[in-house]
């Protein structure tokens, strides 16, 4: 018999020639994927080091120790290359079935708890098909024994592993991930955890954990996923006397000024009846409501107060109202020229107003009621650039400084006034302010130096921020 037809010739050509093959080839490719920052590349790591090497060394024992042996290195090999071969099982199924899953698939849904008890079941299987087939043990009775010790325990255990499984079903389905916000009813946060046992709810009032088994058993409303626009809701109340229409209208516009409020919905404001309304303010996402009805109430008080409508609890206007005009008619009497007694002449008409910080003063394109001058708190003034639709900060007023100057001219201003803080202005209405123009030249020169001094600022604002001015800039009052 020639070499060529030993039994061990060929297995041992396999392995002299096929294993630096191997070996060369996925070589090649783990350095190839690891470009690519693929995880694979332990996977294949681990065949490479340890799967070849171990098998080929399996090949050439077998060739040379007799199998009826009960110990020997070849069955010592052989359970390491069983173990090994389960490990690249269990990396390999979590990679290609799991890491590499598309979002929104069934594969992305699965709850890690029950990947882990996949592991456990091929680990477990692996092991003992491995003592079967490499040391011939009988590990029927094993598995025979774990079966009714399952059974046993999830008898005693049922309604807390029914719990559980419930919650690990949930999870399956992922009616919600983190980051969503839900109202179960009894709790309404924001997802910051999901587990197997328990969802983890962030509210206003700290973290509140709910068992998962508790949702799987009730209903409850993902307010992320909810189709159209989300909205925050205030219930506010006002003197039943006050004219609804009048009230709604404030409170739509007080809503409609909020910053950052989404542009494809509006506010909306319902009567609940004996002074009792009802605003529903547009939001970004659920997180954004308790922010947003803090802010609309803060500047409610301030445009009720201005609006002389009495909210629940607040008089509009104080008993001392007419002391605060007649000591800011004398503060900025100079800005109108006004003698002592001219003041006191205009404590009549004039009136005092309060704005909260980021509130508009004066909205760009509309003709002033009134001439405003501040009496204490910051005024910024904007406009938007030529093909831009944001708001762009020019300059800034304080007190002293009037706005509203177009009022007399009866020409909308060319640029919008917002609070930069809380502000106190006294307000002048237009028809007083054009009567006061017309009797005092020397205050009709005044306001028109002051409207070119703000042109000049504002193209200056311009200019140094690189943008155009908007053509349609004429008048900044």
């Amino acid at each position: 018999m020639s070499i060529v037809q030993e039994p061990w010739f060929w297995p041992t050509v396999a392995v002299v020639v096929g294993l630096p093959i191997a070996i060369v080839i996925l070589s090649e490719a783990i350095v190839m994927l690891d470009r690519r920052g693929s995880r694979a590349v332990g996977v294949l790591t681990l065949i490479r080091n340890w799967v070849l090497p171990t098998g080929a060394l399996l090949i050439l024992l077998w060739q040379v120790e007799d199998p009826d042996l009960e110990l020997s290195w070849g069955r010592i090999v052989a359970t390491v290359f069983g173990f090994v071969v389960i490990l690249v099982l269990v990396n390999g199924i979590n990679h290609f079935m799991f890491t590499r899953a598309a979002k929104g698939t069934w594969r992305e849904r699965i709850p890690s708890i029950f990947v882990d008890i996949a592991r456990v079941v091929v680990v477990v299987v692996g092991i003992g098909l491995l003592m079967s087939w490499v040391w011939n043990a009988d590990v029927a009775g094993l598995f025979t024994a774990l079966g009714v010790t399952s059974i046993i325990v999830g008898l005693a255990l049922q309604h807390a592993v029914g719990g559980v499984i419930s919650g690990l079903l949930l999870l399956f389905e992922q009616p919600f991930e983190q980051g969503e916000w839900i109202d179960t009813g009894d709790v309404r946060g924001r997802v910051v955890e999901v587990n197997w046992r328990s969802v983890h709810l962030e509210t206003g009032d700290g973290l509140r954990i709910v068992p998962n088994a508790v949702l799987a058993d009730a209903s409850f409303t993902n307010l992320s996923r909810t189709p159209g626009p989300q909205f925050a809701e205030a219930a506010v109340e006002f003197d039943p006397s006050d004219p609804p229409n009048d009230v709604k209208r404030l409170l739509v516009a007080t809503a409609a000024d909020l910053p950052d409020r989404p542009a494809d919905a509006v506010p909306e404001a319902t009567t609940d009846g004996a002074g009792a309304y009802t605003v529903a303010i547009p939001v970004h996402s659920p997180g954004e409501r308790s922010s947003t009805v803090e802010l609309f109430r803060t500047r409610l008080w301030y445009a009720a107060r201005r609006a002389g409508l009495t909210q629940s609890g607040v008089p509009p206007v104080d008993e001392d109202a007419a002391a605060d005009v007649a000591a800011a008619l004398r503060g900025e009497a100079s800005v109108l020229n006004l003698d002592p007694a001219q003041a006191e002449a205009l404590g009549g008409s004039a009136r005092l107003e309060r704005f909260a910080a980021g509130e508009t003063i004066q909205a760009h394109g509309v003709v002033p009621d009134a001439v405003r001058i501040v009496v204490a708190g910051r005024v910024v003034m904007r406009a938007a650039p030529e093909g831009d639709s944001g708001a762009f900060p020019l300059f800034e007023l304080g007190r002293h400084d009037p706005i509203g100057l177009t009022a007399i001219m009866r020409r909308p201003i060319d640029a919008s006034a917002s609070a930069l803080t809380d502000v106190t202005m006294l307000a002048i209405p237009a028809d007083v302010a054009a009567d006061l123009v017309h009797d005092d030249p020397d205050l009709a020169r005044e306001f028109g130096e002051e409207l070119e001094l703000r042109m000049r600022r504002a193209r200056t604002a311009f200019a140094g921020a690189g943008v155009e001015p908007p053509v349609a800039l004429r008048v900044i009052g």
